[in-house]
């Protein structure tokens, strides 16, 4: 071979060499906001949010599987991304039913060899458009004359003025009252009980009336246990769903040991049975027969009345499951 053939190969050899070079180029992954805070937000909205994901190599980009922890999805305008340019990657985040600190991570897999997986992050907060704290009041063991008081505090998380026009209660046990807060959509909800107490657990509602058509009726739960001379085991009757009709017990003992007798027991349907028995340490045992499972026992209670001077014993049934 001539020379001057010898020389031109060689140098179109070194020629193509670097185009074999670029054209076998690296993809690189990148994308300059990794972290999205969308602060505060109410529980019914949606965050949507774009993310920019850049190819900055100089090889195609493949974009693989992109996951999305639970209650986000998230989908890519395009899955192969030329260097230089970009891809949009939409994400859509759903805050219904959730509540406080949300940290949610979305991962992008690629070609890349140094990063094959990127990470992308939505932080913020759910707030609900209405928040009551505590939920439920508890006002735990009191005495017979006993006055207890509970604050409940209403805030309306959303624009405009948040109202309390009215409560509703049992007028008899509770004393309810509203008061404006240290802004206009906080409101103090003052529970007191009124004695004399009924011995026994008590279940209560408060139903507040709103300026807020979602949340016309807000309804508060409220539970006492009045302690006397006689302990009632236990507290409340649970009655779960079954196939058919259930049996359930309670037991009544004098704190002195003192003898009393069982004068009477009511109970909230006709068809359910009561037998007393004696123990010989001392109190009764109650077989609470044939109660048919249902929400309509909800509320209602078994009364117990002795010859102790301290009026009836109230005991509340409950019913769990469906």
């Amino acid at each position: 071979m001539p020379i001057s053939c010898r020389a031109t190969i060689c140098l179109l050899i070194t020629f193509l060499l670097p185009l074999a070079t670029v054209a076998a180029g690296t993809p690189s992954i990148a994308c300059s906001e990794v972290e999205y805070q969308f602060g505060a937000m109410e529980d019914k909205l949606d965050v949507e949010h774009v993310f920019t994901i850049r190819n900055q190599g100089d090889a195609p980009l493949v974009i693989g599987n992109v996951r999305a922890c639970c209650g986000a999805t998230a989908t890519i305008s395009t899955n192969t991304i030329a260097p230089g340019s970009n891809a949009a990657l939409k994400v859509v985040f759903a805050l219904r039913g959730r509540n406080g600190e949300q940290h949610k991570a979305i991962y992008v897999a690629s070609n890349d060899p140094k990063s094959p997986y990127l990470q992308l992050r939505l932080i913020g907060r759910v707030v609900p458009a209405l928040e009551i704290r505590p939920a439920g009041v508890e006002f735990g063991a009191l005495r017979q004359e006993q006055s207890s008081n509970v604050e409940v505090v209403v805030t309306g998380n959303r624009e405009g003025t948040l109202q309390i026009t009215n409560a509703v209660y049992d007028t008899g046990k509770l004393a309810v009252e509203w008061l404006k807060g240290e802004s206009q959509n906080v409101w103090r909800v003052q529970i007191a009980t009124k004695p004399p107490l009924a011995i026994g657990t008590t279940n209560l509602l408060i139903t507040l009336q709103t300026s807020q058509p979602e949340y016309a009726r807000i309804q508060i739960p409220v539970r006492m246990t009045v302690l006397g001379e006689l302990l009632v085991v236990p507290q409340e009757i649970l009655v779960s769903a079954g196939p058919g009709p259930v049996t359930r017990y309670v037991t009544i003992r004098a704190r002195s040991g003192k003898p009393f007798r069982i004068l009477k027991t009511m109970t909230p349907d006709p068809q359910i049975t009561v037998a007393c028995e004696a123990l010989p340490s001392g109190g009764y045992r109650l077989t609470l027969g044939n109660i048919v499972p249902g929400k309509r026992l909800e509320g209602k209670e078994l009364i117990v009345i002795t010859d102790f001077d301290q009026g009836a014993m109230t005991v509340p049934l409950r019913s769990v499951g469906p």
